[in-house]
């Protein structure tokens, strides 16, 4: 079971929320515009995103979304709490409950006596440091947990050892930063830092060197003190001092803290007020970045998705933006703050930020196209005999063998100068294999190419737009292609195929018509494989001869709606012994 608090959302994978046993499921808690992942809450604990859980039980999980507060780094509470002679110990009162704030348990030992663990509001909890004193008298942890507490209460925490006595010292702090909140740390003892459990001396005070790599960081420290009393370095303010026992066998801790205005080296110092054997933990705690809000709108149809997730980022986070196209849709650019046509696109978020994704719907591609048959061509123009006498079907005629055209193109009326039904085909490359995509149309008189809507431009439906050949098939005319690759998007420029020979693939594709620099698609191929011979002849023509005619008996040569000697003596002999040269 999932639930939310704040504004968000948390995504699952595997999708489901009932699985067989054990699963491992990874949950991702996504924010609202507006809104930060605080952590975690039930089942799991901590600020992990995403976050994997074995599915071995039934679970509960929630995850808390808080709109992001700024610095500075302020402290809010402070308790504290003692034992003796005890293997645990706990603070006396509760601390608040407050998503995102960070809380630091100091803890000090009389015995160089380790924390197991801690625990407490439903956090989880994590070692920061440790150092024991110089002659293993005392010892200094810190501790640190954030995220989303469960509900206000004690914090506790189990030692390795019993000793003599202990206190902890809890302190929380808001506006620190909710990833990677701990910067720099150093431990120390009188033997130096990082200084040996054994053989040191007893001082009075302490100071070592402390490096700050953020803004407006928090120094924190906490000294085991055991039974002195302590005064903080300059600049310091001791934020506790407590102890609990009796002489020498006390254990105490104090802490301190101080905000650095810029990245620098600084002294971590103090007196007590006696030599002892002291120990201590400073780091440093970086402040809550400055949050802005990437809002994203569309444009058409299609999805922005966010990585990083959410919608609301600390000051300098790059987010990688990307656009993704609804099916019929293609990718158009943003605009607004940023304008760009760039996917993926790396955003980094150095102020608010608002853009637009622009889908725009997919234009046909579209092949504009002229040519003339030679067999009803009459003086510049081709005779429309068939559609004046009606014969011309109204849906496409290529769906029989050779061609196989599975295309539905149909009209309820012949447009007018229609001269014949036509083929247009596309190849990626010369040979027959690669074509893959035709179109049914019609020819006009003019030779114009134009779809079945009416349009001068034969539309392509959800074919990419690129560099193809144009192949021209007519179903007694020999196939043509055009010379060369034709670059082709939803305003192709014309191609004219009467124009010059090279104007289609191979030697002498096609014939001169006329006196002039016309040519056109040969004549007299009745049985459609591609060669006009002897069977255009006599299997074709001489069978069909003047017989009725109708659509579809191919030896009608020249398109005027009669098969007489003038199919053979003019247009069958015009292309006898040529080949189309279409591979």
């Amino acid at each position: 079971t999932t639930n939310t608090v704040g504004g968000g959302s948390i995504s699952i994978s595997p999708s489901g929320g009932s699985y067989y046993t054990p699963t491992q499921v990874t949950l991702t808690a996504q924010p609202d515009p507006g809104y930060v992942f605080a952590g975690w809450q039930g089942d799991l604990q901590g600020n992990a995103n995403p976050a994997a859980l074995m599915m071995n039980i039934d679970r509960s999980v929630t995850a808390v979304f808080i709109q992001p507060g700024s610095g500075p780094i302020t402290l809010e509470e402070t308790v504290t709490g003692s034992s003796y002679d005890s293997s645990s110990i706990a603070t006396g009162a509760n601390l608040s409950a407050v998503a995102g704030d960070l809380y630091l348990a100091a803890f000090s030992t009389r015995g160089n006596i380790a924390v197991s663990t801690v625990s407490g509001l439903g956090l989880h909890w994590t070692r920061l440091g440790a150092r024991c004193g110089a002659r293993g008298q005392t010892r200094t942890e810190v501790w640190m947990a954030q995220g989303a507490p469960e509900a206000a209460g004690p914090v506790s925490a189990i030692f390795a050892d019993v000793p003599l006595n202990a206190v902890v010292a809890v302190t929380r702090y808001s506006g620190v930063a909710l990833s990677d909140p701990v910067g720099n740390l150093i431990t120390g003892n009188t033997n130096g830092l990082d200084g040996n459990c054994s053989g040191g001396n007893d001082s009075d005070t302490y100071s070592f060197n402390f490096t700050t790599t953020a803004s407006n960081a928090l120094v924190y420290g906490a000294i085991g003190i055991r039974h002195r009393t302590h005064t903080p370095g300059v600049w310091y303010t001791e934020r506790v001092e407590f102890a609990s026992g009796d002489g020498g066998d006390k254990a105490g801790v104090a802490v301190q803290d101080r905000t650095v205005a810029a990245p620098t080296t600084i002294l971590f110092n103090g007196t007590l007020n006696s030599a002892v054997d002291w120990s201590l933990v400073a780091l440093e705690l970086r402040p809550i970045a400055s949050y802005y809000t990437l809002t994203i709108q569309t444009s058409g149809a299609g999805s922005v998705s966010l990585d990083p997730l959410g919608g609301t980022y600390p000051a300098g986070t790059e987010v990688t933006l990307t656009a993704a196209p609804d099916a019929g849709y293609f990718w158009g650019g943003w605009s607004g703050d940023t304008t760009a046509t760039t996917n993926p696109l790396l955003l980094p978020m150095n102020g608010n930020r608002q853009l637009t994704a622009t889908f725009l719907p997919v234009q046909p591609l579209t092949v504009q196209a002229k040519a003339f048959l030679a067999g009803p061509f009459q003086a510049d123009t081709m005779r429309t005999d068939l559609r004046q006498i009606d014969s011309l079907p109204l849906s496409q005629p290529y769906s029989g063998s050779p061609w196989n055209y599975n295309g539905n193109e149909s009209v309820t009326a012949i447009p007018p100068n229609v001269v014949d039904w036509v083929l247009i085909k596309l190849r990626s490359s010369s040979e027959a294999s690669s074509e893959f995509a035709g179109r049914a149309c019609f020819l006009t008189s003019s030779g114009s190419i134009i779809d079945t809507s009416g349009n001068a431009a034969v539309a392509f439906d959800s074919i990419a737009y690129g560099n193809y050949y144009i192949v021209l098939y007519h179903h007694n005319h020999l196939a043509i292609m055009s010379d060369t690759t034709q670059a082709l998007d939803n305003a192709s420029p014309l191609y004219d195929f009467s124009t010059a020979q090279s104007q289609a693939y191979g030697t002498d594709p096609m014939v001169q018509l006329g006196a002039g620099s016309i040519f056109g698609m040969i004549p007299g191929d009745g049985n459609a494989d591609q060669t006009v011979n002897d069977a255009d002849r006599e299997a074709v023509w001489r069978l069909l001869n003047g017989t009725d005619w109708s659509y579809g008996k191919q030896a009608d040569y020249n398109l005027d709606g009669s098969i007489d000697v003038r199919d053979l003596n003019l247009y069958w002999r015009l292309g006898n012994s040529r080949s189309s040269q279409v591979p």
